[in-house]
């Protein structure tokens, strides 16, 4: 099988996407005899060769006030990668992309998927239109990005989302063939045993000292401002800090912040997997004030190195966080977040919350378990039979 996946969000600071790609590059390289090539904007027209994976880089312009993200706009070379690949199946993981995809490539191909990774109408359209024209324009502008949603996916082959909560809110708005398609993690890196008290003292805690960490994209959808204003309620006997990891177009604001607020600590995108681990591990509890995760990888991460988690009963945070694990207050408000994060205060109530957690990731959010279950979409869709030996099985 020849796969070709097409993405405009993959750069040295990408997260969740950039991640499950990789991912997919090794478990294909590792476990089947399949095929890959991976399409994505750069600063010049590029090829390279991996042994059966190949990454094609276009030449695309930095989109003003978003760098590094760059707009893949060269239909034409794109067009020209896809003939020289010749893949049974195309997935694309950007909205933008899709209906040009759909247009230009479905005779190209024997299966075009798309990956709804992000929850669009309600992180870029609904909400930045509310706080700057107000609720009517905001839920007009909402419901014609539905429709576009539910036009572009239309014309897909399958769909493919992170949670059952996604997969029922586009099945309600009529998208056909959505499946759910749970991320992972790797569990051999995103372990427990990388905590250490070294690094708590590189950024000022102590042993006793409640450290929380955040990691994503530093940006407005995130509500990063809802966990600081968390953090500065928590009573100084915990002796809180609040560690944001990532970039973003708001990472200045809270590097300022930083600077003069002693509970909060900003460090950079950490693209070293094996050192964001550590900082994982050696953390106390994760916290998340995001609404509109489509699954929150870096949740499942943290959960992976034994961390329960404190956050929003919304979005794919209601899938991933349950009271076995972690704490979800029902609405985006600070002082609920502190409170619950105060009720997680005694070492050993987060000890055993973060031993359920890594023990569910263990049990259900491998890579293993997601590639074998997204090739094994891919077979059903092309009407392929299963071979023994072509992909390994055994998650």
């Amino acid at each position: 099988m020849r796969i070709l996946d097409l993405t405009d969000a993959y750069h040295p600071q990408s997260g969740g996407i950039r991640t499950y790609l990789d991912e997919k590059i090794r478990f294909i390289r590792e476990s089947t005899d399949f095929e890959h090539a991976l399409v994505v904007p750069g600063a010049r027209d590029r090829v390279e060769q991996r042994g059966r994976a190949r990454k094609f880089e276009i030449a695309s312009p930095v989109i003003p006030g978003c760098a590094p993200y760059r707009a893949m706009l060269r239909h034409g070379k794109l067009a020209a990668v896809v003939e020289a690949v010749r893949p049974d199946v195309i997935e694309i993981g950007n909205p933008y992309l899709q209906p040009r995809a759909a247009r230009g490539f479905t005779g190209r191909c024997r299966l075009l998927a798309g990956f709804y990774h992000t929850d669009f109408p309600r992180a870029y359209v609904e909400t930045p239109l509310r706080g700057a024209a107000g609720g009517r324009l905001a839920s007009a502008a909402g419901g014609a990005a539905r429709r576009y949603l539910r036009w572009v996916h239309a014309r897909l082959g399958l769909t493919l989302v992170s949670s059952p909560a996604r997969a029922r809110e586009l099945t309600a708005l009529g998208v056909p063939e959505v499946e759910v398609l749970p991320l992972g993690a790797d569990i051999r890196t995103f372990n427990p045993d990388r905590r250490d008290p070294a690094w708590r003292r590189e950024i000022g805690a102590g042993d006793g000292d409640l450290v929380l960490v955040f990691a994503g994209r530093l940006d407005r959808e995130k509500r990063v401002d809802a966990l600081v204003e968390m953090v500065s309620l928590l009573p100084g006997s915990l002796h809180p800090r609040l560690v944001l990891l990532g970039q973003g177009p708001e990472r200045g604001r809270w590097e300022r912040e930083a600077a003069v607020n002693p509970r909060l600590v900003v460090l950079p995108f950490e693209r070293d997997r094996a050192r964001f681990a550590r900082a994982l591990a050696s953390a106390d509890l994760y916290v998340s004030a995001a609404r509109f995760e489509t699954f929150g990888l870096s949740v499942v991460e943290a959960q992976a190195c034994g961390l329960p988690a404190v956050g929003i009963r919304a979005g794919a945070m209601a899938d991933r966080v349950d009271a076995s694990c972690g704490v979800l207050v029902p609405e985006l408000d600070p002082r609920s977040l502190a409170q619950a994060v105060a009720g997680l205060a005694e070492p050993e109530r987060r000890r055993a919350l973060g031993l359920a957690a890594r023990r569910r990731v263990e049990r259900e959010f491998t890579w293993e378990r997601t590639f074998a279950r997204l090739f094994g979409l891919y077979e059903s869709r092309l009407g392929a039979p299963e071979r023994r030996g072509h992909v390994v099985r055994s998650a």
